[in-house]
């Protein structure tokens, strides 16, 4: 057997004895590279999220778009994540990217009214007042009946936005 075969059998080995520990790993409650990926993952999120918010509070919406986004790439099952991502974009300018981001959220959250009411908001940006008259109604029961009536004004229906 030659120097190269046997280097390349035991790194072969390795690498396999190494997936399998790391497999086995997890129901023994032995910390693996997933677990760390994800924790770094969570904490990157984090700081950029708290990032976004900074850039929010300072009315800077490309920079609070590019850290929104990046915390929604590392956790991208994270509804705050998108809510933050979706309220970025609204600050942008981005409307039919938070309509997009908004229906996420309430996809991940179902009970969200603050996610639901910018979703109808950022639909009425984009002069689709009809989606935005459904998306109140549907969540009409989780909005909170003044937020509602003045959206439902602000999307054309001045006598349903009088009766909230």
């Amino acid at each position: 057997m030659t120097t190269r075969a046997l280097l390349l059998g035991s790194i072969s080995a390795l690498m396999l004895g190494g997936t399998m520990v790391g497999c086995a790993a997890n129901g023994g409650g032995i910390a693996s590279a997933s677990d760390r990926s994800t924790a770094l993952a969570s904490k990157g999120a984090a700081t950029d999220a708290g990032r976004a918010q900074t850039a929010l509070a300072k009315r800077d919406g490309p920079a609070a778009i590019g850290f929104a986004e990046g915390a929604v790439a590392l956790m991208p099952q994270s509804a705050d994540y998108r809510m933050l991502l979706g309220q970025s974009y609204l600050q942008g300018g981005r409307f039919a990217s938070a309509s997009q981001a908004f229906a996420d959220t309430l996809q991940l959250s179902p009970t969200n009214g603050k996610a639901a009411l910018n979703l109808a908001l950022a639909q009425v940006a984009t002069g689709d007042w009809q989606a935005a008259r459904q998306t109140l109604a549907t969540h009409a029961a989780i909005i909170p009946a003044p937020d509602r009536g003045l959206a439902l004004s602000l999307a054309g229906d001045t006598a349903g936005g009088s009766r909230c």
